[in-house]
């Protein structure tokens, strides 16, 4: 997971006045102590730009087998029908029985456009089921409800109808019986059947202007996203975090949330870290600016909280090594303080002058701590919190960054939002998004400007590699929306058209 920073510039500013004149944007670069490039960043450009349109995500029917009343079952893992419906119902259910002759008809309607009805019981005896079909005049394909599918679909509403079409996708859902409902459920299959159903229909994310964007899904939740960050616990952990109100899910990069958490109030700032070296990294939040840290195992799915004796503006860790346990590093206007991961063993690593923001480079056995003063200095020590160079000049508003894949590291002015790692077809770009929305991917040698996308509200940004084609995919959050997609730099891109046009022109070298 390339995620490094999600920290608002603008709580770290809390120490310096606030400028009468925005300054632009800069993006400073430093390779083995030197200064090595310094970019403007430009929130706006000029230039036509091409509109990026998600579809919207759906949710999938998961596997399961349904035990079917008259023998065998039915295989949600095999093929399905052009649209299947669902229906979880009960004889004590009044609603129930008052919906199952609807849907028998609209089944009927459909039958021979291959449309399949099957009313899945919550869990009476077959007898009983059998005396009420005879009773009503019913002949239905019956399905009995199980242990395997309550786990899998959650079903807690009688009746609750689901409409899947041919690759297993809940077109739509309904939780509850209301009058007019086999009216909507007629038009949902008819858009089914025709493809055309405009509750699917591409929405507008973004618009790119530098490189090529192809989105893959967007979702929208109930709540703004206040947060993305990683979620990289032990091996087969889903790939990102999703923190909105006081709820954090870990969601997989085909959108399917696989684990809900009630979260502490205020979480945020999000980064994995393997404090203990076991192998297994934790879940460290923290919001600039706070004394409160914030630990989450996902092993456990357990949190926990504790307070430091500061307010930090930034965190960072250093690694198990020689013995030494991981200890997570905290940056006060007091100095740089050092910890274990549950906030027990607190030590100053160097008083008497105050940071902003801090991050660690190196190898675990002889690491170099970069630091940040609130006057704007930029300062390395080692582990043991002594001195080991000069002072440089720095910036008094920025924070600091960096990129697995890359040896140096940035100083990020404010303005920007978050700067983190992205890998496509081999190559590591810096990604950045800056307070405005403009997500930039910039060539990490030169500080050129290879991606950029117009994302109006995005929040935060996280990049993996969700497909496992080698390739990073993006994960934007803006307002209650988060949305999967691939970018190709500009280079990549204009050399794969290329490549496109000369086989395209090439001549024929079959004979007659």
């Amino acid at each position: 997971m390339r995620i490094l920073r999600f920290l608002a510039a603008g709580a770290l500013a809390l120490c310096t006045a606030a400028p009468t004149l925005a300054a632009p944007a800069t993006l400073t670069w430093y390779q083995a102590d030197s200064l090595a490039w310094t970019t403007p960043l430009n929130p706006a450009a000029e230039g036509p730009s091409r509109p990026v349109d998600a579809d919207p995500w759906l949710p999938r029917l998961p596997e399961a087998r349904i035990s079917l009343l008259e023998g065998g079952e039915f295989d949600t893992a095999a093929e399905l029908p052009p649209a299947l419906i669902l229906d979880f119902w009960a004889t004590w259910c009044a609603p129930c029985v008052k919906e199952l002759p609807l849907l028998h008809e609209v089944e009927r309607l459909y039958r021979d456009r291959g449309v399949r009805l099957i009313a899945v019981n919550a869990q009476e005896d077959d007898e009983t089921i059998r005396v009420f079909l005879e009773r009503v005049g019913l002949s239905l394909e019956i399905g009995r409800y199980s242990k395997e599918l309550d786990r899998v679909l959650q079903v807690r509403n009688l009746p609750t109808l689901m409409l899947i079409d041919s690759e297993g996708q809940i077109r739509r859902r309904w939780n509850g019986y209301r009058e007019g409902l086999e009216v909507e459920l007629g038009q949902a299959i008819g858009n089914v059947l025709a493809d055309k159903d405009p509750d699917v229909r591409p929405v507008r994310v973004a618009d790119v202007r530098r490189g090529r964007v192809e989105a893959h899904w967007t979702r929208t939740g109930r709540l703004p996203v206040q947060d993305l960050g990683p979620a990289d616990g032990q091996a087969g952990a889903p790939p990102f975090t999703v923190l909105r109100g006081s709820s954090m899910a870990m969601v997989e990069g085909d959108g399917v949330v696989r684990g809900r958490f009630r979260a502490p109030s205020g979480m945020s700032g999000l980064r994995a870290l393997d404090l203990d070296g076991d192998g297994t990294r934790e879940l460290i939040g923290h919001r600039p600016g706070s004394d409160r840290v914030t630990v989450f195992s996902p092993s456990r799915g357990a949190f926990s909280e504790w307070q430091a004796p500061r307010s930090a503006f930034d965190i960072a860790s250093l690694h198990p090594s020689g013995g030494q346990p991981g200890e997570l590093l905290l940056a006060t206007s007091a100095g740089l303080m050092a910890s274990d991961m549950a906030g027990n063993r607190l030590r100053a690593l160097v008083e008497g002058s105050g940071f902003r923001s801090l991050l660690v480079t190196g190898p675990a056995d002889d690491p170099t701590i970069w630091t940040l003063s609130l006057d704007g200095a930029l300062q390395a020590f080692d582990r043991v919190g002594k001195a080991r160079r000069e002072p440089l000049a720095g910036d008094r508003s920025g924070w600091l960054v960096q990129h697995p894949g890359l040896s140096g590291f940035g100083v990020a002015s404010a303005g920007i939002r978050s700067v983190a790692g992205l890998r496509v077809e081999g190559r590591d770009l810096l990604l950045v998004l800056l307070e405005q929305g403009t997500v930039l991917g910039l060539n990490p040698e030169t500080g050129s400007e290879e991606l950029r996308i117009d994302w109006p509200g995005a929040k935060a940004v996280v990049a993996a590699d969700f497909d496992g084609d080698g390739s990073d995919e993006l994960v934007v959050a803006d307002g209650s929306r988060i949305t999967l997609v691939s970018a190709t730099p500009a280079a990549s891109a204009e050399g794969r058209e290329a490549t496109a046009s000369a086989a395209t022109s090439a001549p024929s070298t079959g004979g007659q």
